[in-house]
């Protein structure tokens, strides 16, 4: 009998939690402060539709048709909305400089331990970006570019070989090349050697990297794991940490000048603000970040152009009339103005920008956007993907059309103030210039060296976590070497 008691006790308690709950959704869903943002009946009451959203690496696409249906404010979460509309998101990011999100928390390796990406508290983030600032400066800039050429050129290597095994012509995955070469890039840059991926074919750090992204998107779905697990990766871990001993091993006067001894010497100067365990968490995020969203960049722009081949045979007569012949050498000083390469990338960014979730902030206190109130502490994510392809700011929005950055579209001439691939304010992407430094680099050596085609048939699909990528890890093209 009394264990029956103790049964219906129980049952009771669940349900009771279980009305508190649904009352406590329906409030908050329909009679609380966000109530009148239009959105998704479902989303009012639960970020559970979002959140699979989310974890599927679609919740990018989904941003866009919610957008379509409810207008510029939409309502996914009970205290998530997005904006998308150039106002707003201008406020949100670059005139009120929203506080980022706590989602950022979600990347770190350690809970404690912040980084440059993951910092939420404005002056320590002011602090850091300072630290580093000295590495992504225009004359340590230029400074890298023998070392990113010398990759590039591990890359022109390996796809003549493989013309040369195929009677001149060969089936490559450019994308997974692409990949490779910008972990090459980044590690010989920063952390004093190439991985020598591009060589050694596809490597399994690179599925590590994508599985870990996928799993801190799985965290951040069901906050419960993090009672009982981590994101964290442990090897990828390990990867970094051997980085770092092994500079450490070496004397100081006979160290590479890089970005990892540039973080070396600000810890030395202030090892409060940097330490070491500061120093890896840094190296972490370079390492996922500074890869993975200039190789996206890079294939996603050499895609576009197979698509359009006006496009793609404008841009090749651009390159050959400043590099006549085809082993001429070039240099990022000839290139970097040329108005056709600059268009192409930066068209390519605002349709497939690596960034495609947009940009996650919180109110720090009330706040009105589309005439809406938003109370402090309410989630704002800028849209900036959907921004990228709204007909009011962009004619023939879903178009690649490089010429509207040169000479207009439609009486529109395409202007940075609606392009947010790299953020704005004092959040904008510190690898802004390193990332187009090298992807121009890459391009212009490309495509004045090589032909390329496209081949049919393939099914691209993409998704979103952390950064846009091709589920398939596949994106097939023909190269042959060109012949002048």
């Amino acid at each position: 009998m009394l264990e029956l008691t103790y049964t219906r006790l129980l049952l009771l308690a669940v349900v009771a939690e279980v009305v508190r709950r649904v009352s406590k959704a329906l409030i908050v869903g329909f009679t609380g402060p966000l109530a009148k943002v239009p959105g998704p009946f479902w989303n009012k009451l639960s970020a559970l539709p979002w959140r699979i959203a989310f974890l599927r690496g679609t919740a990018f696409l989904l941003a866009q048709d919610l957008h379509r249906k409810y207008g510029d404010i939409v309502r996914v979460a009970p205290n998530l909305v997005l904006v998308s509309d150039f106002d707003s998101v201008h406020k949100v990011l670059f005139e009120w400089d929203l506080q980022k999100s706590p989602v950022y928390e979600k990347y770190r390796q350690k809970p404690h331990i912040t980084t440059l990406f993951t910092e939420r508290d404005k002056a320590k983030y002011r602090v850091r970006r300072r630290l580093l600032s000295n590495g992504f400066s225009v004359s340590y800039l230029k400074s890298l570019e023998p070392l990113m050429l010398d990759c590039i050129d591990v890359l022109q290597e390996v796809l003549e070989e493989r013309c040369s095994a195929g009677e001149g012509t060969a089936v490559v995955n450019i994308y997974d090349l692409i990949s490779s070469l910008a972990s090459d890039i980044m590690s010989e840059s920063s952390f004093g050697g190439s991985f020598g991926l591009v060589r050694r074919g596809h490597h399994p750090l690179k599925t590590r990297i994508t599985n870990y992204l996928k799993r801190v998107a799985l965290f951040q779905i069901i906050p419960l794991l993090n009672l009982v697990s981590s994101p964290r990766d442990g090897e990828l871990d390990a990867t970094v940490q051997s980085i770092l001993d092994k500079r450490l091993h070496v004397e100081k006067s006979d160290r590479r000048k890089d970005l990892l001894q540039i973080l070396l010497e600000a810890s030395a100067e202030s090892p409060d603000t940097l330490s070491q365990e500061h120093i890896k968490a840094e190296m972490f995020v370079f390492l996922l970040a500074g890869s993975d969203t200039s190789a996206a960049t890079a294939t996603f722009c050499l895609m576009k152009l197979l698509e359009n081949p006006a496009t793609y045979q404008t841009l090749v007569q651009e390159l050959d009339a400043l590099v006549p012949c085809r082993n001429d050498p070039i240099v990022d000083e000839n290139i970097r103005n040329l108005p056709y390469l600059n268009a192409v990338i930066y068209e390519t960014l605002r349709l497939l920008p690596p960034a495609a979730g947009g940009f996650a902030r919180q109110a720090s206190e009330p706040i009105v956007l589309q005439g809406y109130a938003l109370p402090e502490g309410t989630l704002i994510t800028a849209d900036t993907t959907t921004l990228h392809r709204d007909p009011r700011v962009w004619p023939d929005a879903d178009w690649f059309i490089p010429g509207r950055w040169v000479d207009g579209h439609k009486g529109v001439r395409a202007s940075e103030r609606n392009w947010y691939p790299f953020s704005a304010g004092s959040r904008t992407c510190i690898g802004k210039q390193f990332a187009l430094k090298e992807v121009r680099l890459l391009l212009a050596i490309l495509l004045r060296r090589f032909e390329f085609s496209r081949v049919p048939d393939q099914d691209i699909v993409f998704r979103h976590h952390s950064v846009l990528y091709i589920q398939s890890g596949k994106y097939l093209v023909n190269v042959r070497p060109r012949m002048a």
